[in-house]
């Protein structure tokens, strides 16, 4: 029996947060799907790591360290992407941290802000990089953005990561209606949309 088309063969993905977790689960079970996988993580020895157990298995996969809460980095990334494959057709952005345990107004502020410039800003640089690409490219594409239930509710003694998730869905959702009219029915390409973990 032949493998199942995915249609995602051919097709170049980058995947943030590689490294372990969520990223890592969603790096292997695209290439399992036939991608090739830009898999990025701001830990290189367990990105590296991750991204060798994947080719080992024949996956074609390229590893490249970026902190997503800085432009330039996240930048960089995309750019390896483009320079080493020619494209990028679709994005999962599952980099994210927590920490912390506190009420809203003991939380430490530096915890406060690397939770906010990771999982927020962190997603949003990466989705300006992307569709910059993609738009540049003409040719469409996916971005998955990796929420929380926590985005949909409160959570006591963790105010900035539920704040945090809850600015992804807004995020993503203002994305998808702004770019929603740029989709081309000609190719598998379709709006931002965010999953909950």
């Amino acid at each position: 029996m032949p493998p199942l088309d995915y249609g995602l063969r051919d097709r170049v993905v980058l995947v943030t947060g590689a490294a372990s977790g969520i990223g890592r689960a969603t790096a292997e079970l695209l290439a399992g799907m036939g991608a090739t996988v830009v898999a990025s993580d701001i830990d290189a020895t367990a990105g590296n790591s991750a991204a060798d157990a994947l080719a080992a298995r024949g996956a074609r996969v390229r590893f490249v360290a970026a902190d997503v809460a800085e432009e330039g980095s996240v930048a960089a990334v995309v750019a390896d992407a483009l320079d080493a494959f020619g494209r990028l057709d679709a994005a999962a952005n599952c980099a994210g941290v927590g920490g912390g345990h506190a009420t809203t107004h003991e939380y430490p502020v530096d915890a406060w802000d690397r939770i906010i410039a990771v999982n927020l800003r962190g997603t949003w640089l990466s989705m300006r990089a992307e569709i910059e690409a993609m738009l540049a490219a003409g040719t469409g594409g996916a971005i998955v953005n990796v929420s929380s239930t926590l985005g949909l509710r409160g959570s006591p003694f963790g105010a900035p990561y539920s704040a945090s998730k809850h600015g992804v869905l807004g995020l993503t959702r203002t994305a998808a209606i702004e770019y929603a009219p740029t989709a081309s029915a000609s190719t598998r390409s379709a709006p931002a949309r965010s999953t909950l973990r």
